[in-house]
């Protein structure tokens, strides 16, 4: 075996034995060595490296009646590392800070306009941001490892790449450059729905679930999948638009160009695209174009609206035939519904499960197979900072400064 070859099993090993730490801990070094598969004598080689690193700390409890000695268990050292996280959507910015473990420091969100703006604007609103919320938590930039950035969007996460996002208009400038020449500390992007994956992963509905997706349902569609207890992200970082799968090629028109989509049947923005024209075909009389919005909508369809509820009912359908879709393709054993539109409830969701199931195929029903997720500004912004915590669990050692 190369040397090269041993530094990475000697990454992958150390990753796995932080992880099952995080997961677990408290937790002893024989308890790591049966989860892991890992042999003791490498788990104490690795841990007391990690120990004295600063990254992990001893955590003694009271003597074991069988062998009269304090059985030492481990845990993650909470201030070994603090990062930043930021989930950009088109009408609020959150921000979070969050230690080592993932636990939430500070966190703090701003509304911002529901139109889109030059990236610079956004560079603007990010630094803003995460210096207030860095100061909330009492600490200082200097304590501050990295910064991990959600956004909807085309994002190539190994480079920090945009090829498109609905945030801004035309060819996307670097925002990593301009956010990194902000701050001294390393900037990562992320898809946002691949961020909130990650977050549903390490401490919600996706925790020790090796076979996952998520749907966000937002003004747009996104998706995040987990298969083998791994991110899918495709050949070019940028898989997974589950929004812009084209169901009908002479559909209504998407924002990505395409008709059709997913998302211009079940997005925020095709919704109420479909409401607008069924306005102009008379819906409602009494109401101004002007006057109609999505929480107008959606007050109407509560209210027993035949013709809101008609557009959610096909919205519904619409997103059934998609779910269904990437359910025989994936067959996962969890589909994690969620985003600020998961609160229209059964007049949606209802009729997603309705045509899901007519669409399935028996062996992949399953009881226990979607979960509909109320949406929180919070958990999104976690999922962008625990993207980087990733990355410093799988070398924990390595310089993330610069």
């Amino acid at each position: 075996m190369s040397s090269l070859n041993q530094a990475d099993l000697r990454t992958l090993n150390r990753f796995r034995i932080l992880d099952e730490i995080r997961l677990s801990g408290p937790v002893s070094r024989i308890e790591i060595a049966e989860r892991t598969g890992l042999s003791p004598s490498l788990i104490t080689k690795i841990t007391a490296g990690l120990i004295e690193e600063g990254w992990i700390s001893k955590k003694p409890t009271t003597p074991s009646k069988s062998i009269g000695r304090r059985r030492v268990m481990l845990e993650l050292n909470p201030a070994a590392a603090y990062v930043a996280g930021v989930k950009i959507s088109v009408n609020q910015v959150s921000f979070v800070v969050v230690n080592f473990r993932g636990e939430v420091v500070s966190s703090e969100t701003r509304a911002v306009s529901l139109v889109r703006h030059p990236i610079e604007h956004w560079n603007r609103v990010i630094s803003q941001g995460v210096r207030n919320c860095v100061s909330m938590a009492g600490l200082e930039l200097e304590n501050i490892t990295a910064l991990g950035v959600g956004l909807p969007g085309f994002v190539d996460w190994q480079t920090g790449h945009i090829h498109w996002s609905p945030l801004t208009d035309g060819p996307v400038p670097d925002l990593g450059r301009l956010l990194k020449a902000s701050f001294s500390f390393k900037v990562f992007l992320e898809n946002d729905v691949n961020s909130i994956t990650l977050g549903e992963q390490w401490f919600g509905h996706g925790l020790r679930v090796d076979n996952f997706i998520v749907v966000s349902v937002e003004q747009g569609l996104g998706m995040g999948i987990v298969v083998h207890g791994q991110m899918y992200r495709g050949n070019r970082g940028i898989g997974a638009e589950f929004g812009h799968v084209v169901l009908r090629p002479d559909g209504p028109p998407c924002i990505c160009g395409k008709r059709g989509c997913v998302e211009a049947y079940a997005g925020g923005r095709g919704i109420l695209h479909t409401a607008q024209k069924a306005l102009q075909e008379g819906a409602w009389p009494q109401l101004e174009p002007k006057d109609l919005s999505m929480e107008l909508l959606i007050l109407l369809g509560q209210s027993g609206d035949a013709a809101a509820l008609s557009i959610f009912k096909t919205a519904g359908e619409m997103l059934g035939l998609g779910v269904a879709g990437l359910i025989q393709v994936f067959n996962p054993a969890r589909v994690i519904i969620t985003g600020e539109y998961a609160r229209l409830g059964g007049m949606m969701f209802d009729h997603m499960s309705h045509t899901m199931t007519q669409n399935l195929n028996r062996a992949f029903l399953d009881q226990d197979l979607i979960i509909i997720k109320e949406w929180d500004d919070t958990n999104w912004a976690r999922g962008a900072a625990c993207s980087v915590l990733q990355n410093i669990y799988r070398n924990p050692v390595i310089s993330m400064g610069g």
